[in-house]
């Protein structure tokens, strides 16, 4: 009678601590899960938008300094005009033709900029709704994991308990 009460706490004991495990794996699991959702995607996404941001910023500063070239052109072409009346025209159109495709992809530009930046504040805001709604659920979860990880636990002790109770006996 004493061996199989020994077996069975035996048993007991073993079943408790595979299931503490298994616990503990599934937990693993779900955090590893997050890990792969499309908010984790969502936010990479959101650092290639800011990367490709800051080199637009950039262009934008050479567009300044374009049209402080083309400024400068411009002056050229009236020292010009006053000097060379046969060139005049043909000059004055060459700049406004360059001033005018450059304000054109100017324009173009700053209105891709614009897009890129409302798309990037609506990834974020996105982003940060969902990680709020996912962080309200697992709060939700946690505590009814951690009660079935203690109970688990206490079950695994008073097996571990009812052992020493056995071999003490012997």
């Amino acid at each position: 009678a004493v061996v199989s009460t020994q077996s069975t706490g035996h048993e007991q004991w073993k079943n408790m601590s595979g299931e503490l495990r298994l616990k503990k794996h599934e937990l693993e699991l779900i955090e590893n899960r997050l890990k792969q959702t499309s908010h984790y995607k969502d936010i990479e996404e959101l650092e290639r938008m800011r990367g490709e941001l800051n080199s637009q910023t950039e262009v934008v500063s050479g567009f300044s300094e374009r049209e402080k070239s083309l400024l400068e052109e411009c002056r050229t072409v009236e020292r010009k005009m006053k000097n060379m009346k046969a060139d005049q025209e043909k000059e004055v159109k060459k700049a406004e033709k360059r001033i005018t495709e450059a304000r054109g992809r100017l324009n173009t530009f700053l209105k891709k900029h614009k897009e890129n930046c409302n798309r990037m504040k609506e990834l974020e805001l996105e982003v940060t709704e969902s990680l709020q709604a996912e962080l309200k659920e697992l709060k939700e979860q946690l505590p009814l994991r951690e009660r079935a990880i203690v109970s688990a636990q206490a079950q695994v002790a008073t097996a571990q308990d009812k052992v020493c109770q056995c071999e003490q006996k012997k």
